[in-house]
């Protein structure tokens, strides 16, 4: 099946600092597999500003859902219309709906996606260092302390990780250290590839 365009598609998009085509190759592929009328398009969203008047056209032009990436995890909830409770606790949104009402609710599924894969690493009482302290940062974190993990956090810069080892009850190593450190697991919720 090809993708037809038309009055009727439904449309989703990516808002993000630095889109990429993964997915978009990944969405659009499960819409065919699915059957589905609808379309994924990746957008460059550069700024606080350009965010605001995104969010105000996903509104307007019903958009049915989008993917966000950083650096706008954390700015984008100031816009939504509801959170549910694990991007509300985290403090960061990657996924957003808007009903049929226009109400736009705001989701973490790097939450359960973190959850589900940590499950198996049995982690309980056993010491994960972290890197990173944005948006992904965070949900993957709360996964840790949720599965009892011994929570060890670093990032380049100081007052990120101290919001967020305060908000997690974790400690926190200085980031020239973590070459040397030692623990069970060791998780890159960094930008850096």
């Amino acid at each position: 099946m090809t993708i037809n365009i038309n009055k009727d598609t439904v449309v989703c998009i990516s808002i993000a600092a630095k889109p990429g085509n993964f997915g978009a190759n990944f969405h659009n592929s499960a819409y065919e597999h699915l059957n589905l009328n609808w379309v994924y398009l990746p957008r460059k969203v550069k700024s606080a500003t350009d965010l605001e008047r995104t969010i105000k056209g996903v509104r307007a032009m019903d958009i049915k859902g989008c993917s966000v990436s950083m650096p706008h995890k954390e700015t984008v909830i100031q816009y939504l219309d509801d959170l549910d409770i694990y991007a509300e606790r985290i403090g960061a949104v990657n996924t957003i709906v808007q009903d049929e009402k226009g109400h736009l609710k705001g989701y973490n599924t790097d939450f359960y996606g973190a959850k589900k894969a940590l499950e198996k690493a049995e982690i309980k009482g056993k010491e994960v260092l972290m890197t990173g302290a944005g948006g992904a940062a965070r949900a993957v974190g709360l996964a840790v302390k949720e599965l009892g993990g011994v929570l060890t956090i670093a990032n380049r810069t100081y007052e990120r990780v101290k919001e967020l080892s305060e908000k997690l009850d974790a400690k926190i190593i200085p980031w020239k250290y973590v070459g040397s450190s030692s623990s069970y697991l060791l998780i890159n919720a960094t930008s850096v590839e």
